[in-house]
């Protein structure tokens, strides 16, 4: 994480490694954005709910998920059957 994270977007609050049932394994950020144990908890469920909605709607497994808001976003990355990767974002700055 300590390797990765730098070389990513400035716009990423905090990042962590998680199991699909919410062990948070390794992360980085901190402050209010980071409560470790809500965000591996929250990743586990978005993990579930995008599986089982992509599974019954479209078929196959579900490759990530995200979640925007006015104020940011959670993206639900999908490392392999047992991690996956829990990421709070600033909104993406679309250039015109």
């Amino acid at each position: 994480m300590d390797t990765l994270l730098p070389t990513l977007d400035d716009g990423i609050k905090c990042s962590a490694i998680t199991s699909t049932d919410g062990l948070v394994l390794a992360h980085t950020g901190s402050g209010a954005t980071l409560d470790e144990d809500f965000l591996g908890a929250m990743g586990a469920a978005l993990f579930a709910f995008g599986s089982k909605s992509i599974a019954n709607l479209v078929g196959g497994k579900m490759k990530d998920i995200v979640v925007e808001g006015e104020q940011g976003f959670v993206k639900v990355t999908i490392l392999n059957d047992k991690l996956l990767m829990v990421t709070v974002a600033e909104p993406l700055k679309l250039e015109s």
